[in-house]
C-alpha cells in the first residue's frame, strides 16, 4: 500500500533516500511473477436467445437496445461472432470450456429414458471451465443463471463459489441477487460474475410502451405481434443490464463481455424458435468486449464463443491451456489486427428429441450447413447474409473443402464428454423445462 508522505522543500531529500524509495515503490508492485496489482473483475453477460441482427448496433432499425448501443461505441464489437450450437446447453458449455460440442459431449436436449424420466448431459470434469481457471488464479466466482439448461443440473456450477439457478425469474430477480452479493463482490479479491438472462426467451410478453412503439412502426413479419413482443423484451432487458452496469461501476477495472448463447428463428428459413438449425439467425450472436484494453472499434474477422476463454487467459496473464480450441482475441482488442489467417469455425447440433444431427462450418466468407444424413447447403455469408442462395451445386469444391475441414477437426479432437456424465432430472426440473418448450 502506498502511504501519503508530506511534501518536502526542493533539495531537502538526500539522493540516496530518493533512490531507495524508488526501488521500494518498484518492488511493492512486483512479486516473483511480476506485477501484483489487482487483476480486473470479469463480468460475462449472456442474453439468452437474442439474435445479433435484432440489435441496433448491428443495424436493426428498431431501437431495441439503446444502452448496448452506447456501450458498443466505447468497446470492441465483433460483427461476425458465432455460437457453437443452436441451443443453450451445448453453446454455453463451449463458451465455458473452449471445446467443440462433440468434444465436451453436452449435445443432447433431454434423453428420455422412459415416461417422465429424463437425463441431461453434464459438462465433463476433465474440461477446465472459465470459473475453474479464474478461481485457480485467485478470483472469487459468482453466477446467476435464469435458464435451467445452463445450471447445476448440467454441471455448469463447477468452479463457482456461488451459483444461483433461478428459473424464469426475470432480470429484476437476477439483478437483485447480484446486489445482495455486493459486499462480497467488493472484497479484496477480483471477481468473476456470470449472468444468464432469460427475458428475451420464448414465451414473449409485450412490454409496455416499447411493444406499442414497435407495433406501430409498420415492419412486416409473418408473426408481427410475436416479433414486436420479442423486441420489446430486449428493450426491457437492455434497461436492466444498464441499471446493473451503472450501479456496480463496471466502467472501472472490469472486463465486461456481452453475448448471447444463440439467436432465434422467425420464419427466416421456414423455422421458428431455436434448436432446429444452424443458420445464422441462430448461430450468429452479438459479442461486445468492454475494458481490459479493448479499444472502440468494429472487427470483421469471424470469431466464436470458443475464443472467450483463451482471450481471458491472455488478458489476465494466465497460462494457456492446450485443451482450448479457440484463439485469443486480445490482439484484435488492443490493435485491431492479428497475424492469423482464416480458420474453420465449427458448430454442432442435435435437434430436440434427438431427431437429426446438424453441423456447420464457417470458413472465411463461406458457410456450410449440413444435416447428417442429408443435403449440404453452401452460402456466401458476406454477399448473402440472409443465407437465401444455396451455392452447393455451383461450387462442389468449396463444399468439399469445408466438409473436410470439419471432419479433420472432428477426427483429431480429444473427446472429454461421454454418456456416463449425465444427470437425472427431478420432476420439478422437468416441469420447468417443459414450460420453456424444452420437454414435449
Amino acid at each position: 500500500m502506498l502511504r501519503h508522505i508530506p511534501a518536502m522543500k526542493s533539495g531537502s531529500v538526500p539522493r540516496a533516500f530518493l533512490l531507495v524509495g524508488m526501488v521500494a515503490i518498484g518492488m511493492a508492485g512486483c512479486g516473483r511473477n511480476g506485477p501484483t496489482e489487482r487483476r480486473p473483475n470479469v463480468v460475462i453477460v449472456v442474453l439468452d436467445a437474442v439474435r445479433a441482427d435484432h440489435l441496433p448496433l448491428y443495424g436493426y432499425p428498431r431501437d431495441t437496445a439503446p444502452f448496448l448501443t452506447s456501450l458498443a461505441a466505447r468497446s470492441t464489437v465483433f460483427d461476425r461472432a458465432y455460437s457453437s450450437s443452436g441451443w443453450t446447453s451445448p453453446a454455453t458449455a463451449s463458451l465455458f470450456t473452449s471445446l467443440h460440442p462433440f468434444q465436451h459431449g453436452v449435445i443432447w436436449n433431454m434423453r428420455r429414458m422412459r415416461e417422465n424420466e429424463f437425463r441431461v448431459s453434464r459438462v465433463p470434469d476433465e474440461a477446465e471451465t472459465i470459473a475453474e481457471a479464474l478461481k485457480k488464479a485467485g478470483y472469487a466466482t459468482f453466477a446467476v443463471s435464469d435458464n435451467p439448461s445452463a445450471s447445476d443440473l448440467g454441471g455448469f456450477d463447477a468452479g463457482f463459489d456461488r451459483f444461483e439457478s433461478a428459473s424464469d425469474a426475470s432480470a429484476t430477480a437476477v439483478n437483485r441477487r447480484v446486489k445482495k452479493w455486493r459486499g462480497e463482490l467488493t472484497g479484496d479479491r477480483p471477481y468473476l460474475l456470470y449472468l444468464h438472462y432469460m427475458d428475451a426467451h420464448e414465451p414473449y410478453l409485450p412490454q409496455g410502451r416499447a411493444f406499442d412503439e414497435f407495433m406501430k412502426d409498420g415492419r412486416p413479419n409473418p408473426r408481427r405481434d410475436f416479433v414486436a413482443a420479442y423486441d420489446s423484451e430486449i428493450r426491457l432487458l437492455d434497461s436492466k443490464v444498464q441499471g446493473l452496469f451503472e450501479s456496480m461501476g463496471w466502467d472501472e477495472n472490469t472486463i465486461v463481455i456481452v453475448t448471447s448463447d444463440h439467436g432465434e428463428g422467425f420464419h427466416d428459413h421456414g423455422l421458428v424458435g431455436h434448436a432446429n438449425s444452424l443458420y445464422d439467425e441462430l448461430m450468429r450472436v452479438p459479442l461486445i468486449v468492454h475494458g481490459g484494453g479493448a479499444l472502440p472499434r468494429r472487427i470483421a474477422v469471424p470469431v466464436a464463443h470458443v475464443d472467450i476463454l483463451p482471450t481471458l487467459r491472455d488478458l489476465l496473464r494466465l497460462p494457456p491451456d492446450p485443451r482450448n480450441v479457440g484463439w485469443s482475441l486480445a490482439p484484435l482488442l488492443r490493435t485491431g489486427t492479428w497475424s492469423h489467417g482464416d480458420r474453420p469455425l465449427l458448430a454442432h447440433l442435435v435437434e430436440f428429441d434427438e431427431k437429426q444431427e446438424v453441423r456447420a462450418v464457417v470458413f472465411g466468407r463461406h458457410k456450410l450447413v449440413e444435416r447428417r444424413p442429408g443435403r449440404a447447403e453452401l452460402y456466401d455469408v458476406e454477399a448473402d447474409p440472409g443465407e437465401t442462395r444455396d451455392l452447393a451445386t455451383a461450387h462442389p469444391e468449396i463444399v468439399a473443402r469445408l466438409r473436410e475441414a470439419y471432419e479433420r477437426t472432428e477426427k483429431s479432437a480429444t473427446r472429454y464428454g461421454h454418456a456416463g456424465q449425465e444427470s437425472l432430472l427431478s420432476a420439478e426440473a422437468i416441469e420447468k423445462l417443459r414450460a420453456l418448450g424444452y420437454v414435449k
